[in-house]
């Protein structure tokens, strides 16, 4: 003979398991959700930051530095006094809180300027970046700098490297 005194005690506590299963599955897929919106918007914010940065070595900062060069300029390393002059102008019109370095490379790989001295003159040919550079092209890369020409900027981390494209005759006023 059935016991009807269990049918509801039954059926409070199958009620209470699938309370709990509905619950915890619950939570699991909210934090499934969590977690990929934590990684699409990380991943969101670090592409608007690079861009951020290329905008502005690209954009305004490319602009203000074809200004300021000359033809000759593009033809041997920076030194003296016309170095100073450009050096004064890169670091008042051009140097945000995010910039590292700033160097202008010759076709051949010589640094013609940097707002460290001791980088200018000196020689790092097949960089491949560069290359895509000389070829028309923007080239980033995020990296730890570890290349000889970066031996100077180890210090500061990673380092977001944008390599803009190479500066034409037409592009730099001829000096009067």
């Amino acid at each position: 003979m059935p016991n009807h005194q269990q049918g509801p005690f039954v059926i409070k506590s199958l009620s209470k398991t699938l309370i709990v299963q509905f619950s915890v599955v619950s939570f699991a897929i909210m934090a499934i959700i969590a977690v990929l919106l934590a990684v699409v918007l990380t991943e969101k914010i670090r592409s608007d930051a690079i861009d951020n940065l290329v905008d502005e070595a690209v954009g305004s900062s490319t602009i203000r530095v074809l200004a300021a060069l000359t033809l000759d300029d593009l033809e041997v390393a920076m030194t003296g006094e016309r170095y100073d002059r450009f050096h004064k102008f890169v670091q008042d019109f051009v140097v945000s809180e995010r910039t590292a370095r700033i160097k202008l490379w010759a076709g051949d790989g010589t640094i013609i300027y940097s707002n460290d001295p001791n980088q200018v003159g000196q020689r790092f040919p097949n960089k491949e970046n560069l290359e895509k550079a000389l070829a028309g092209k923007t080239a980033i890369e995020i990296k730890i700098p570890e290349d000889a020409d970066n031996q100077r900027e180890r210090h500061l981390g990673t380092l977001v490297e944008v390599y803009v494209p190479k500066i034409g005759r037409a592009s730099c006023r001829e000096r009067v």
